[in-house]
């Protein structure tokens, strides 16, 4: 990404500025990390804020515009229960709004720094830990299992030898074991308890901010009313370090089921139905294709995005058993 704002970033954020009342902007510059959405950062007359420019590709996509809008529903919810996020700043009754044709959330600046999972320690799983807890007491109720969606992933070889060079033999020495977790999860997700709460799926390293020990939740546009277990086990491995650190992984669970927590009575079924870095390999890869990217900047975080997770499927697939044991022995 680059460090200066561009001439167009400048002349859409006075725009915005204006439209918004923030007063003259003094200053502008992107903020690096996000995978999806632009982040600018607007120091203005009237203070600091963080701008999401939100992804034209993404609004596009089939039911995307409600599922913002239930977003920013369960958003209000946590606001109101008082857990510690960053919500978007509303304007007559309206966080989304859009200046010039071009979508976006409007924040207040918050100082903070999100951790690397290597910096990640016991005190901060914990807290974490009891922090998705108080998440999934929210509007808990009976619902369904998961239905993971199939993906047929051999129809992307032929086109990564011919497009993606260096994406071809990493993804294709992986090949086997993509189709048997795709397959294994439609078979795993009937036998996790059909439960559903609030959920936000992105509540990684990346999305949280700390000051000292205090954690802000950020990128808030995932939430939704999901079943609680899949999430559960992900972010397990999220805020356990690059290693899955049995310590850590402890700390996180001890924490989740003293805040009301409900822990699976197996964890195989979760092990499988961990379809998270599935549906964003899938993405990535289109995104390296060119199938669902607006230019050379989001191909080449498509090629970047799918090395990464390749890697990481990699040794989730080899840590299966040390991880499922170490699980149930708890």
């Amino acid at each position: 990404m680059h460090t200066t704002a561009t001439p167009q970033q400048q002349s859409w954020a006075r725009a915005v500025c204006a439209s918004e009342g923030l007063g003259p902007l003094l200053s502008l510059r992107p903020v690096p990390g996000g995978y999806l959405h632009q982040m600018l950062r607007l120091d203005t007359a009237s203070g600091s804020y963080a701008l999401k420019l939100l992804n034209p590709l993404i609004l596009r996509r089939p039911g995307a515009l409600q599922n913002f809008e239930e977003a920013e529903r369960l958003e209000r919810l946590l606001e109101k229960a008082g857990l510690p996020i960053v919500p978007a700043l509303e304007r007559e009754g309206q966080k989304r709004r859009s200046c010039q044709g071009k979508a976006f959330y409007l924040f207040p600046w918050v100082q903070g720094a999100a951790l690397p999972p290597s910096q990640v320690t016991e005190a901060h799983s914990q807290i974490m830990g009891g922090l998705l807890a108080r998440l999934h007491s929210l509007e808990r109720r009976e619902g369904p299992a998961p239905s993971p969606s199939p993906i047929a992933w051999e129809p992307y070889l032929p086109l990564l030898r011919e497009q993606c060079p260096s994406l071809a033999q990493p993804f294709a020495s992986l090949l086997p074991a993509l189709e048997e977790l795709t397959q294994s999860a439609q078979a795993a997700a009937p036998q996790i308890p059909p439960v559903q709460c609030l959920c936000n799926g992105d509540m990684d390293c990346k999305n949280v901010l700390w000051q000292g020990l205090a954690p802000r939740v950020i990128d808030l546009e995932c939430l939704c009313l999901d079943n609680p277990y899949p999430q559960l086990f992900s972010l397990l491995l999220e805020w356990s370090g690059p290693d899955w650190s049995p310590g850590l992984m402890a700390a996180f669970l001890r924490a989740y089921r003293a805040d009301g927590g409900l822990l699976p009575s197996r964890w195989e079924p979760l092990y499988y139905a961990n379809t998270n870095m599935l549906g964003w390999l899938e993405y990535n890869l289109k995104r390296a294709l060119g199938l669902e990217s607006s230019g050379e900047t989001e191909r080449s975080l498509g090629v970047s995005q799918s090395k990464s997770t390749l890697a990481w499927l990699r040794r989730y697939c080899g840590r299966r058993e040390a991880l499922l044991s170490f699980l149930n022995s708890l």
